[in-house]
C-alpha cells in the first residue's frame, strides 16, 4: 500500500539512507508512481535524505515516465535514466516474449531527456536466443544512430532458475549452452573470503550464435563501451560517421580485426586484453576485474 511505502521512505530519511535502489522493474508506468516520487522528494526536503533514487524504468511508456523522471531530476534525486532494450532484433524479442518502444519514440525520448540535461543510458543483453553476430552489430548501430550521446551498456545474458531461459525444453529449442562463472560483482568492493561462494550462468552459445561469434560480439561490445560510453573515441567516431559515412560498428570491427595484424599501440593491447577476458569467462572466471592501484 502507499501508506506502507510512505512509512518505509520516511524511515530511510530519518535514518539518513543516502541511496535507495527500487526493486520495481517498470517504475513510472502507473499513476501511483508519481505519488511515490512525491513522497521521496518530500522526505528529502525534510531530512536531507535519501540523496539518490535508482530504479528500472518502464519499457513501453513515454510521457508518464518522462514526467516522473523529470520531477526526480529537478529535485536532485535521479541516478540516471535507463532505457532498456535487451535487443533490437524483432525475432529475438519474440523469442523472449518482450517488446520495445519504436526506435523513433526511443530517439524522441532521448532528445527530451537531453534537453533537460537528464543523464540517460541504454542497455542491451548479449546472447539472447535468435541473436546472430550480424543482428547484434545491426542492433548496436541502430542504437548509436538514434543519437545516443550518453551511454550504452552491454550485459551478458544470464540464466536464472524458474525462468523460461532456465527451462531445459526452451534451452533445447534454441540450442542454448551456458557457462557457469564466479559471481564477482562490478562497482563494489570484493567479497570477503569467508563469504559463501556464489555463481551465475551466462549464455555463450545458441543455435544462431557460435562460441566464436559470442567472443567476437563480446569484444566488439567492450570496444563500443570503451570508445562510446566512456567517451575515449566519441568525437573521432562522430567525425568519421558524419564526414566520411563510416558506420560506428564498421569502425569498431576494423579496430578488432586489424589490431591482430597491425599495431595500434594502446588499442591493440586493449583488444588483446578483451579477448583474454572472454577466454577467462569461458574458463569460469567472474565478470568483475580488480585493479588495486585504483582502490578496492
Amino acid at each position: 500500500s502507499l501508506s506502507r511505502i510512505h512509512d518505509e521512505i520516511e524511515w530511510a530519511g530519518r535514518h539518513k539512507i543516502p541511496y535507495i535502489f527500487n526493486a520495481d522493474s517498470n517504475f513510472g508506468m502507473h499513476k501511483r508512481d508519481l505519488k511515490i516520487a512525491e513522497m521521496l522528494v518530500e522526505t528529502k526536503n525534510l531530512y536531507g535524505y535519501p540523496d539518490k533514487f535508482r530504479t528500472c524504468w518502464g519499457k513501453n511508456s513515454d510521457e508518464k515516465i518522462f514526467s516522473v523522471a523529470s520531477f526526480l531530476h529537478e529535485n536532485g534525486l535521479d541516478k540516471g535514466m535507463t532505457l532498456g532494450r535487451q535487443s533490437n532484433n524483432k525475432q529475438v524479442l519474440l523469442n523472449i516474449k518482450r517488446d520495445n518502444i519504436k526506435l523513433e519514440a526511443f530517439s524522441s525520448l532521448q532528445q527530451q531527456f537531453n534537453s533537460r540535461n537528464i543523464p540517460i543510458y541504454a542497455e542491451l543483453i548479449l546472447g539472447l536466443p535468435g541473436e546472430t553476430l550480424e543482428s547484434w552489430l545491426t542492433g548496436i548501430e541502430e542504437m548509436l544512430q538514434t543519437g545516443l550521446n550518453n551511454q550504452l551498456f552491454v550485459y551478458p545474458a544470464e540464466v536464472y532458475p524458474n525462468t523460461e531461459l532456465g527451462n531445459p525444453a526452451y534451452q533445447k529449442r534454441f540450442g542454448i549452452k551456458t557457462q557457469t562463472i564466479k559471481l564477482l560483482e562490478i562497482h563494489c568492493s570484493p567479497r570477503e573470503n569467508n563469504w559463501i561462494s556464489e555463481f551465475q550462468k551466462i549464455i555463450v552459445e545458441t543455435a544462431s550464435m557460435t562460441v566464436d561469434d559470442w567472443k567476437r560480439m563480446m569484444v566488439i561490445s567492450l570496444i563500443t563501451m570503451l570508445l562510446h560510453s566512456m567517451k575515449l573515441g566519441f568525437f573521432l567516431m562522430w567525425y568519421l560517421h558524419k564526414k566520411h559515412n563510416v558506420s560506428y560498428t564498421e569502425f569498431f570491427s576494423f579496430l578488432v580485426e586489424k589490431s591482430t595484424t597491425k599495431r595500434f599501440s594502446i588499442i591493440s593491447r586493449e583488444v588483446a586484453e578483451f579477448f583474454s577476458y572472454t577466454e577467462n569467462l569461458l574458463s569460469g572466471h567472474g565478470r568483475g576485474r580488480l585493479f588495486l592501484e585504483y582502490g578496492d
